[in-house]
């Protein structure tokens, strides 16, 4: 399903009609809401629930003062940010699957790409993985090694990454 235009019919799967601008009859939407989050994070997971689990709720973070500040951020600074968690998040899930020895993350503003392969000696990596966050927001490209590669090996895998602006991160 790659459209999301109205249909006449209700999109929590009701089968009601809607109007011809409307995707649900009212209050329908955050019946789908709660369906969906069910579906998706299981039965037992209410939102106050969810808010604890992030650190949200009296006695953690305010989620309004965080949703606020998100909101006055302008996109660069937020995507920023979301980059950096991204690419920490990235690199402890890369470091973390079996048969992985050694992680390495690249972060770089904008859609960044890897150039051609820069040597035979290059070692390849066992697992990969490359996010691209929306409007050039940034670009996160893990690599999983199967041993721990040493620093002249360390230095083959940032040819590929070609001198561009980013940050490189490693862990074994």
């Amino acid at each position: 399903m790659n459209s999301i235009e109205p249909t006449g019919q209700c999109y929590c799967g009701c089968k009601s009609a809607v109007g011809a601008t409307s995707y649900f009859l009212p209050g329908h939407d955050k019946k789908a809401e709660a369906m969906l989050t069910k579906l998706q994070h299981g039965p037992d997971n209410a939102v106050a629930r969810r808010l604890a689990r992030s650190g949200f709720g009296p006695g953690g973070k305010s989620l309004l003062d965080e949703y606020q500040r998100v909101e006055a951020m302008s996109y660069a600074d937020f995507a920023a940010q979301r980059l950096e968690f991204l690419a920490f998040q990235t690199l402890q899930e890369m470091s973390g699957r079996p048969g992985i020895s050694h992680a390495v993350v690249f972060t770089a503003p904008g859609n960044a790409r890897l150039l051609p392969t820069a040597t035979p000696a290059e070692p390849a990596p066992k697992a990969m993985n490359t996010t691209n966050l929306p409007l050039g927001g940034g670009t996160v490209i893990a690599w999983g090694f199967d041993h721990v590669l040493s620093e002249e090996e360390q230095n083959l895998v940032r040819l590929r990454f070609g001198g561009q602006d980013g940050t490189w991160s490693t862990r074994t």
